[in-house]
């Protein structure tokens, strides 16, 4: 599974919207929004983390983790 969907389906799980979760995480609900369809290439490794933290979801940390290790 890509990473936009994990990361829609932690949102959804913390039942957040996408202009919540940007607003946490210091970015656009409308970036999120991108990110979770796929449409944003590859989003920065500082996104994510900020992204990551607000969700505090253990199966998006692990698969993040293991793109990056």
């Amino acid at each position: 599974m890509r990473l936009g969907k994990r990361i829609k389906l932690a949102r959804e799980r913390a039942e957040m919207t996408a202009s919540e979760l940007g607003k946490r995480a210091g970015i656009s609900g409308m970036q999120i929004g991108r990110i979770e369809r796929g449409e944003t290439i590859t989003p920065s490794l500082l996104v994510i983390q900020r992204i990551v933290q607000q969700l505090s979801d253990e199966d998006l940390r692990s698969h993040v983790r293991d793109l990056f290790i």
